[in-house]
């Protein structure tokens, strides 16, 4: 088996995903934090924040984060983007939360009892509850996150077994 290693790219990218998902958990962090979370130096961070910020894929903010020293903001996802709508699916209920771009909720958490007696009318209840949503918020663009209840096959998306259902047949979902 053939190991490959990493070139000066591949480590800039695998450094990348790591600060987007440190500010994705911890939502905002300064310079430093982000060096002493990743072990690494400040202008290698300086650096990175720099490509990330030119790639429109973090936002800066000039608020700071320590009263000592000097202190140049924190950086965040930004907040504009195209929201998530978070949906839980069994053929008895559709549960659903929004958040907006940095996935911070937007509305409470939502239970909407369904009666889905068909695959087609599970379907059609999650699509009116997007549509009820985006008839709220027609000014984003919104995501959909999906979670279905039974065993579902990786590959295809499609839903084997559903135990609540009424039906026994598959439902593609995707």
């Amino acid at each position: 088996m053939q190991r490959t290693g990493l070139n000066n790219a591949r480590v800039r990218q695998a450094n990348k995903s790591i600060f987007l998902s440190h500010l994705w958990r911890e939502k905002q962090l300064s310079k430093s934090q982000l060096s002493q979370l990743t072990g690494l130096s400040i202008p290698a961070v300086s650096n990175i924040l720099a490509e990330l910020l030119s790639e429109g894929l973090i936002g800066h903010s000039t608020e700071k984060m320590s009263k000592r020293g000097v202190n140049s903001g924190s950086y965040q996802i930004p907040e504009h983007g195209a929201w998530t709508l978070c949906m839980n699916i069994t053929p008895t209920s559709i549960e659903y939360q929004l958040a907006d771009a940095r996935l911070l909720a937007v509305d409470g958490h939502q239970h909407l009892p369904i009666d889905a007696p068909t695959p087609q009318a599970l379907l059609e209840a999650i699509v009116e509850c997007w549509r009820r949503i985006h008839r709220r918020y027609p000014q984003h663009s919104i995501n959909l996150a999906l979670g279905v209840h039974g065993q579902v096959d990786p590959v295809t998306g499609v839903s084997q077994t559903m135990p609540q259902a009424r039906w026994k047949t598959p439902i593609e979902i995707k």
